[in-house]
């Protein structure tokens, strides 16, 4: 255990991390420094305490944000998780071109995930994607 602590620290000192909404209820928001040297980073801490790369700088991070028109729940676009059944009306309502992109790059990863995992990805699970000008739900 004192190896792995020690582990943590080394790797926890080479990071700077600033909460960009310490406000947040459905996850966190930061900017990570990689190092003192590199370009900040945005990435999404959901509930479940898994982290997902959101944009490569902070300037990247504003234009989804304004694409995304600044919805509750937004970042889950990123996550494995994908939007919830609310924040997809909202998309429908305000902006479904955005919701068929965030639908398709889901679907999209997914597949990548089950090919690193050593499974072939079939039509079947690309199919499976509810069609996000749809009606339903």
């Amino acid at each position: 255990p004192e190896g792995v602590i020690a582990g943590a620290k080394k790797l926890r000192q080479g990071f700077r991390a600033f909460d960009l909404d310490d406000e947040c209820t459905w996850g966190r928001v930061v900017l990570l420094y990689p190092s003192t040297t590199a370009q900040p980073q945005v990435w999404f801490q959901d509930l479940g305490r898994k982290w997902f790369f959101v944009s490569k700088c902070y300037l990247d991070y504003f234009r989804l944000l304004i694409m995304h028109l600044g919805l509750p729940n937004w970042h889950y676009a990123f996550t494995e998780v994908g939007l919830d059944n609310g924040t997809k009306q909202w998309f429908r309502f305000l902006t479904v071109e955005r919701l068929t992109i965030d639908m398709d790059n889901l679907a999209l990863s997914h597949e990548r995930r089950q090919i690193f995992k050593g499974h072939l990805p079939s039509n079947r699970a690309r199919e499976a994607v509810p069609d996000a000008g749809g009606s339903g739900e």
